[in-house]
């Protein structure tokens, strides 16, 4: 899972309003990444986080309701992903070495972009941006911005984020018709948690 960064940036734009004067606009964009807490889907009137881990820190548990807060707890949320949405869309379930039973995030995500394709009407409702969303709505409402930079991994990797980014971005689509998500991919030599590095790329 890739580290939770935003970054704000105001791009330039020179409008001319007479022979002597000039005026300049000032729009906002948006610099971010995406991790595997970015996505959530409605399973059994739960909308349950499909990558995220369960012991993180700073998470805010005040909004959920008594029963939201005993699928959290008690460690429901993987065995309702692993039960009803791995067999939904086909997807294989591996059994570690310790017997915990885990499945892949970028598997999972490209059977659940294809779904949507499919019947966008009712995995439109069934999906739920993460974090992310209340970033890009914030940057919305408050700087009024058009444009969202993510960076994305497309490799060999279980956690990887591509097929994430695409059913962002035709949510996101959907919702705010006017917000344009721009694609940054990750070169493979870059780590995706390495800021500096991504942000001179």
């Amino acid at each position: 899972m890739l580290t939770s960064w935003i970054i704000f940036f105001q791009k330039l734009n020179n409008s001319t309003m007479s022979k002597n004067k000039t005026l300049n606009h000032m729009n906002t964009i948006l610099v971010a990444n995406i991790g595997t807490s970015d996505i959530a889907i409605e399973i059994e009137e739960f909308y349950i986080p499909i990558g995220f881990v369960r012991n993180e820190r700073n998470i805010d548990y005040t909004g959920l309701t008594e029963d939201e807060k005993l699928v959290w707890e008690q460690e429901l949320k993987d065995s309702y992903i692993l039960e009803y949405l791995c067999p939904e869309l086909d997807i294989k379930v591996r059994t570690a070495q310790n017997g915990k039973k885990t499945f892949s995030f970028r598997d999972l995500t490209e059977r659940i972009f294809e779904a949507y394709q499919k019947d966008e009407e009712t995995w439109h409702k069934r999906i739920r941006p993460g974090r992310i969303w209340g970033v890009i709505k914030s940057a919305i409402e408050k700087f009024q911005t058009k444009e969202v930079y993510i960076f994305v991994t497309d490799q060999p990797h279980p956690s990887d984020t591509i097929y994430l980014f695409e059913i962002l971005e035709k949510w996101c689509k959907r919702e705010y018709p006017n917000l344009t998500l721009i694609k940054q991919l990750i070169p493979k030599e870059i780590p995706a948690i390495n800021q500096d590095l991504l942000l001179n790329y």
